[in-house]
């Protein structure tokens, strides 16, 4: 076998590879179920107090359509809400189009995350992108294992 034939052996199985991991993950994520009450997306109607009676941790992102950091962040949401359905409520409300939600949140910036214990309390704000990592490591830093 040749040079160049061996080059090409072993990219196409790295692409194998990684569509092999894609497909996978894409199933994994179909596997999990969005109970009601446990939509992603809010609008208007959101009111915090009624979440808090749920009695599970709550986060809250405050983003937009127009920010780059809040698109690049949705696919993080959406995969920690299917993982945490039942354990923690996730919610992303887009002020681009409920622009009421500036006056139930006191935030700067998109994206914002605010962090709810399971008791409604306000526990940290977070300015800015952040990874599923980081996200659980906030949770934890404030005594909410998931």
């Amino acid at each position: 076998m040749n040079k160049k034939t061996r080059d090409i052996i072993i990219v196409v199985s790295i692409l194998l590879c990684l569509l092999g991991i894609y497909i996978t993950k894409k199933k994994n994520l179909e596997n999990y179920e969005v109970k009601p009450g446990f939509e992603l997306n809010v609008d208007d109607n959101f009111d915090m107090l009624e979440e808090t009676k749920k009695g599970y941790p709550i986060m809250v992102m405050i983003g937009s359509q127009g920010c780059q950091s809040c698109r690049e962040m949705y696919p993080t949401l959406v995969l920690l809400n299917k993982q945490y359905n039942g354990k923690l409520l996730v919610k992303y409300l887009d002020v681009s189009k409920y622009g009421e939600a500036k006056k139930q949140f006191n935030f700067r910036m998109t994206p914002t995350i605010l962090f709810f214990n399971a008791k409604g309390e306000f526990m940290y704000v977070h300015e800015g992108f952040a990874t599923k990592r980081q996200i659980i490591k906030i949770f934890e830093s404030v005594g909410v294992y998931l």
